[in-house]
């Protein structure tokens, strides 16, 4: 069996919360993009750009939520070995959990600030 073959990892209650957090935050972005779209329907040409951000957060949640399905693909400083891949897999999909959360706030952050 080779070293990176594929695993399947349990979630810890911190990598589920994660995923919540980031999706709901995700989902308020949305939210809040929109309320500002209609609040401030009159200046339609500078408001348009708020959906921007929030689009390529979709875009980059999005394919972090697929890239986090394959984490035997991943480039690890260390070697993988059947004994250790559990435990480098499953930091490595958790950091990108991490990233996730931070994208959605800090962007969303941006765009309350335009706003």
């Amino acid at each position: 069996m080779k070293s990176n073959s594929k695993v399947k990892l349990e979630l810890s209650l911190l990598d589920k919360n994660l995923e919540y957090i980031s999706f709901i935050a995700l989902l308020l972005f949305w939210a809040v993009a929109f309320s500002s779209y209609f609040s401030w329907f009159y200046l339609i040409e500078h408001i348009s750009n708020v959906f921007i951000l929030p689009s390529i957060t979709t875009i980059l949640f999005i394919g972090l939520t697929i890239l986090n399905r394959y984490p035997h693909i991943f480039n690890y400083s260390t070697k993988i070995t059947e004994e250790n891949k559990i435990l480098h897999y499953t930091r490595a999909t958790r950091i990108i959990r991490f990233l996730k959360t931070i994208i959605v706030f800090i962007f969303m952050t941006f765009t309350i600030m335009m706003i």
